[in-house]
């Protein structure tokens, strides 16, 4: 059955989840099953090893030596992303993509998949504190930035971690 998803594949993602070391175990038994059909391909498709769950950082068991060890082995690329917040996977897509087709990423192209992350607010942040910060007017000594007239004039931010 394996072969009627990889027939055709231009790209095959070995994902794992970076909080469960056996999801990653049984990467090298799909890639020895992958390899088997090795004949129903005409050009070999680019092969990458996915680590997801990396915004789970804190409940990783997999480390990052063991992944980048097992995709060089295998002469593979190797990313971590997050499905759960969308971190680095189009970035992921993107370059493989681009090598499937012989292009070279600029760092503003791969800037450009690089999404800033917003932080999810929890229930203990004071919503009104927020936005009297974000609403305030600027006052005579702060300039006004041109090309972002709605953003606030002051160069400094507030940030908490919970």
């Amino acid at each position: 059955m394996l072969d009627k998803y990889v027939f055709g594949a231009h790209i095959i993602l070995l994902v794992y989840d970076v909080t469960n070391t056996s999801s990653f175990e049984v990467l090298e038994e799909w890639l020895e099953k992958i390899r088997k059909l090795s004949n129903i391909y005409e050009e070999a498709p680019v092969m990458a090893v996915i680590g997801n769950k990396c915004d789970m950082e804190h409940q990783r068991t997999v480390k990052k030596d063991r992944t980048h060890r097992f995709a060089a082995e295998n002469g593979f690329p190797s990313h971590d992303v997050s499905a759960r917040t969308g971190e680095a996977v189009s970035l992921c897509i993107v370059t493989l993509a681009a090598q499937i087709f012989g292009v070279r990423l600029t760092k503003t192209d791969q800037d450009y998949h690089k999404p800033i992350i917003i932080a999810e607010i929890g229930d203990t942040v004071d919503m009104n504190t927020v936005q009297k910060v974000v609403k305030r007017i600027p006052t005579k000594k702060q300039t006004q930035i041109p090309f972002y007239p709605h953003f606030p004039s002051s160069k400094s931010a507030v940030c908490v971690l919970q």
